[in-house]
């Protein structure tokens, strides 16, 4: 995929994201992009998000309080770079080629005020390390599971990709900070982000059928009463809720900008009942299909309005 596009679609993913928690830390993803520099190229600064940064082609060279770390394309190491941390980055590699690189911008965070001290612990062992860890081959194959979602586009894809983005950074920080992940403070956060990910998926692959939430348990790989349980401690609501409510949301793309008639629409998401549907989606939404439609075409007009003025 084109570096340019592949960026711009992670922002999209990463700008929905919630923070999540590695035991007693709050983790949030700001930024997760490739990086493409001309070989020696020199670039020194600090800056207040943590840098992860891991190379796919060629090689770089960090240097970080007094001690250079090198890097080689695909070598299974990365460097994590805490905040505020002044750095100089300089890629190397034969002419003409380009440096690429993954890189990942977090803000790391306690979780709660009263656990300052394991942030503190935190940085020590960043130090203690030389800004040096692994990435193992679970990383490097969950990295390209991401980019074949984000890739594929399909139904959901965004919320799919947060959740793969989520399970890639906790298998970083469980395989280099093993202490840190299994406190008490740390839920069982990957597993669940791993489950709710083929959920979606689950969710998107049979939104032209009438599923029920039994059939997609059964497709999840689970009960229906465990993942019930999951989905309610992720988001609130029953599992049955939450399936109707994904398969509305695609009836929104469907209708967007009226390109599909509402009984069209209704047909692609196997309801054999237009009325059925338009009542399903008043039940979610608060409005019917054709007031939704009506309000994007007026959103749309008054935007065109403005960009002639």
């Amino acid at each position: 995929m084109d570096t340019e596009l592949f960026n711009r679609r992670m922002q999209l993913v990463v700008s929905s994201m919630e923070p999540f928690q590695v035991g007693p830390l709050k983790v949030r993803v700001t930024n997760f992009h490739d990086s493409r520099l001309n070989p020696f190229t020199t670039q020194v600064h600090e800056h207040f998000f943590y840098e992860f940064c891991r190379m796919k082609e060629s090689a770089c060279a960090y240097q970080i309080h007094e001690q250079t770390v090198a890097l080689h394309a695909n070598d299974g190491s990365c460097v994590l770079v805490p905040s505020a941390q002044h750095h100089l980055r300089k890629s190397s590699g034969p002419p003409g080629a380009f440096c690429v690189s993954t890189m990942a911008h977090l803000i790391i965070e306690p979780a709660a005020p009263k656990q300052v001290f394991f942030l503190q612990m935190f940085r020590e062992t960043i130090f203690h390390r030389h800004f040096l860890f692994r990435c193992s081959e679970r990383f490097r194959s969950l990295e390209e599971e991401l980019r074949s979602i984000v890739n594929g586009r399909e139904i959901y894809w965004m919320e799919f990709a947060s959740c793969k983005l989520k399970e890639l950074m906790l298998s970083f920080f469980s395989g280099n900070f093993p202490d840190l992940a299994s406190l008490e403070y740390a839920p069982d956060i990957r597993k669940n982000q791993e489950i709710v990910g083929r959920l979606l998926y689950m969710i998107a692959v049979w939104s032209n059928f009438p599923v029920t939430a039994g059939f997609i348990a059964e497709k999840v790989g689970l009960s229906e009463w465990h993942l019930s349980r999951i989905v309610k401690e992720e988001f609130g609501m029953a599992l049955g809720e939450f399936i109707t409510r994904k398969r509305m949301e695609h009836a929104k793309e469907l209708l967007s900008g009226n390109i599909k008639l509402v009984k069209d629409a209704a047909a692609d998401l196997g309801f054999r009942d237009t009325g059925h549907f338009c009542r399903v989606f008043r039940k979610v939404f608060g409005i019917t299909p054709k007031q939704y439609v009506r309000q994007r075409q007026i959103a749309a007009r008054d935007l065109e309005d403005t960009l002639q003025t």
